[in-house]
């Protein structure tokens, strides 16, 4: 079974349990003697690792790692701070911002990020991405195709937090925030319009623009989750 690391729990003296995802659910197995520096296991230590892993037949409190191999690890001897703290990001956001049952939706582009961190995207671009999609599954759907009011695809002037989109002139009064300029508008559009890495490096954007846009998403995420992404700030120096 292919899965992705999410966390490592100490479990009894030196074993553990972790909890992973896959295309489909989310699992947590026991892994035994992982946490001792001899055992063959220990790359299982590292969250955000691809792996592949069997398990031994029988009933058991976890599923019993039976082997395990390493696809891909995140830590390369080239990654830079930055590299490291947008992984420290994905991780607690997924376990921050996230149901447990929802927790496996974030497969496909979280598996499309790890593979790709080496492409020439900045990893706050990346962040912000990833964030925006966990937005999505989290039920954060902004209306981003036509005026949230009266449905208008034209004339679009404003981007509300609060209110859930995009606004028309005709819409927009005194009372609707207008939260991003209009270049974070396209920005915030094309990161929740695309599907992977291959589609954020066609865009050219204002790393100042990327910024605040950075800085703006980080105060919703504060206001409406009730958590401070403490990796955010890292990637923000």
């Amino acid at each position: 079974m292919k899965c992705i690391i999410i966390s490592t729990k100490k479990y009894k003296e030196k074993d553990a349990l972790i909890t992973a995802i896959t295309e489909k659910e989310v699992i947590t197995f026991h892994a035994k003697s992982v946490l001792d520096s001899k055992s063959k296991f220990t790359f299982l230590n590292v969250p955000l690792s691809k792996i592949d892993v069997t398990f031994i037949e029988g009933k058991y409190k976890y599923p019993l790692m039976k082997e395990a191999s390493i696809v891909s690890s995140p830590l390369k001897n080239k990654s830079t701070l930055y590299q490291m703290s947008l992984l420290m990001l994905i991780q607690e956001a997924i376990n921050g911002m996230l149901q447990e049952e929802e927790k496996y939706l974030v497969y496909p582009i979280l598996s499309d990020i790890l593979d790709n961190l080496d492409k020439n995207v900045s990893p706050q671009f990346i962040s912000i991405y990833f964030l925006c999609h966990l937005l999505k599954i989290s039920g954060y759907e902004f209306e981003l195709n036509r005026c949230l009011f009266c449905g208008e695809k034209k004339d679009i002037v404003a981007f509300s937090f609060k209110d859930g989109g995009f606004v028309c002139r005709n819409c927009i009064t005194d009372d609707i925030d207008q939260d991003l300029t209009v270049e974070q508008m396209k920005i915030i559009l094309a990161l929740f319009k695309s599907q992977n890495i291959s589609d954020l490096s066609k865009y050219e954007f204002l790393n100042e623009d990327i910024m605040d846009l950075f800085n703006k998403l980080n105060v919703f995420i504060i206001d409406n989750y009730s958590i401070r992404l403490r990796s955010l700030d890292l990637l923000n120096n």
